[in-house]
């Protein structure tokens, strides 16, 4: 599965391209524990970058899930926007706060815990 994360440029000015620098954190919902080996950003040129080209109001960031067998619960993923390459602007809506500069992403796991009492056939 790929989940696509837009970023959105809060600027009319598209003359220049503009690089956003971000943070990812990933933890388990249920527990709390580090989550980071369960997904892949793919498609970045630079780890934790990514450029808004010239002419374009936004970009994607790609993220793809790493599937397994086993029940580990649901994912939080939270995206943090530190920086751009033009200071000028402000992160998330503006004010004094930076409202809205992160964005969580919940992946939901796809296995069912194995119980062998519902196993049929065979096994050793």
């Amino acid at each position: 599965q790929t989940i696509d994360v837009e970023v959105i440029r809060g600027t009319e000015n598209l003359d220049q391209a503009l690089t956003i620098t971000y943070t990812v954190s990933a933890k388990y919902a249920n527990t709390g524990n580090d989550a980071s080996g369960t997904f892949s950003i793919i498609g970045a040129t630079e780890p934790n970058k990514i450029t808004i080209p010239i002419d374009r109001s936004s970009a994607k960031i790609k993220l793809r899930t790493i599937d397994n067998n086993g029940s580990d619960g649901a994912k939080r993923v939270t995206f943090t926007i530190t920086s751009t390459s033009d200071a000028t602007l402000n992160l998330g809506y503006p004010g004094p706060d930076g409202l809205k500069k992160s964005i969580n992403v919940v992946i939901q796991d796809d296995d069912c815990t194995f119980d062998i009492n519902n196993f049929l056939g065979d096994y050793s």
